[in-house]
């Protein structure tokens, strides 16, 4: 008998002749080792099985639960989840990754409160409150936002994410400088970001910094020239700066690139 198929056989028997703790112990570390590696459907039936074999592990729960949100099983994953805030309500993993999964099926209140659970048992964590901010702002409660922001990088200075939306966040509060200094923080970090580079030069737009702005569209287009919403903000950037000759060649680039915008600023300003 090979070497591998008498290890196999062993560990087989390992799990048939030991504890059942043991046996729970082993399908959860199998189910968690197969999901990490992609394998759902070998994860889930692992998982199965310690759940047969003892009810009130939440471990096992818990990491369903998690399988079940990776393959879209929204519905699945709360009701995996719930078991587990019940089994263990003390643990906070649980309250946020049911959240995540509230959010996805629409139900932005129930996962304000399980995140907000999380965070009262955890309140040093930076992601639940990066991601309670995200919700906040999905409920347009961008003030909200800011905070759980600031709180994320008061616990972790170096999480950019929370730089780039809490700068979009002040943004939609008209707080425009303060949104360049975050924007500029998380370009630091990541100087190609196209979608923090747009906001940049959208907050440079309101603030009437029309050369910054230019700059930043310039940019854009270096970096994907088929960016219509860079040529038609270039454009903006341009009649601002009184070149209309440049802005009418820059939203005629856009309007063949599909922007509608851009087909509108070419009916009002290059008629002539």
């Amino acid at each position: 008998m090979a070497l591998r198929t008498l290890f196999a056989l062993i560990l087989f028997l390992s799990v048939l002749t030991g504890s059942a703790q043991d046996s729970v112990r082993y399908y959860i570390h199998r189910g968690t080792t197969m999901a990490k590696l992609g394998d759902f459907p070998a994860a889930v039936k692992n998982l199965d099985r310690a759940i047969a074999l003892d009810s009130l592990k939440a471990e096992a729960w818990y990491n369903r639960g998690l399988v079940r949100i990776e393959t879209g099983d929204y519905p699945g994953a709360i009701g995996d989840l719930s078991r587990a805030v019940r089994i263990k309500q003390g643990y906070p993993e649980p309250w946020f990754s049911r959240a995540v999964a509230k959010d996805k099926t629409g139900d932005l209140n129930g996962a304000l409160q399980d995140y907000s659970r999380a965070i009262s048992l955890r309140p040093d964590w930076p992601e639940a409150y990066l991601e309670r901010g995200l919700l906040w702002m999905k409920k347009g409660e961008n003030l909200n936002a800011v905070m759980d922001f600031t709180r994320a990088l008061q616990y972790r200075p170096d999480l950019a994410d929370a730089f780039y939306n809490r700068g979009t966040a002040k943004a939609l509060l008209g707080r425009y400088e303060e949104a360049l200094q975050d924007f500029d923080k998380f370009l630091s970090l990541y100087p190609d970001d196209p979608d923090a580079l747009q906001n940049k030069a959208l907050a440079c737009l309101h603030l009437g910094k029309y050369s910054d702005a230019l700059a930043g569209y310039d940019r854009l287009i270096t970096l994907d020239p088929a960016n219509a919403e860079a040529w038609t903000g270039r454009g903006v950037a341009r009649q601002y700066t009184e070149d209309r000759a440049g802005a009418c060649l820059d939203w005629k680039k856009a309007l063949s690139l599909g922007s509608v915008k851009a087909g509108t600023y070419l009916e009002k300003y290059c008629k002539e």
